[in-house]
């Protein structure tokens, strides 16, 4: 799992459109899902990404509807097995929306 990521922005609202991360599996039977929280809250439901076992390829992630918060979390298992999992970077696509600071 992830920091609170703030994106060095504490009080200013974000968009967080997608992300991107390097990874590979041990083997292809160890299928990666991802879970998010925004804002410090708790984590939502699994979703898959593709299974990459023998090549660290980047896969990117796009939210259908960008989430807009003060703080990103996100959590990476590998069928319940986090040694099943390498993971060589995470970017994430955010704007600060600045018109909207938090009071």
């Amino acid at each position: 799992m992830t920091r609170d990521i703030d994106f060095g922005n504490v009080g200013l609202k974000k968009k967080v459109y997608a992300f991107t991360i390097t990874y590979k599996v041990i083997t292809d039977s160890n299928p990666v899902e991802f879970k998010y929280a925004i804002d410090g809250g708790s984590l939502g439901n699994a979703t898959d990404l593709p299974t990459i076992a023998s090549d660290a390829s980047p896969q990117r992630y796009k939210f259908t509807t960008p989430l807009t918060c003060q703080s990103f979390q996100l959590e990476l298992n590998a069928s319940g097995n986090s040694n099943a999992i390498t993971i060589h970077d995470i970017s994430i696509e955010y704007r600060v929306l600045k018109a909207s600071k938090v009071t």
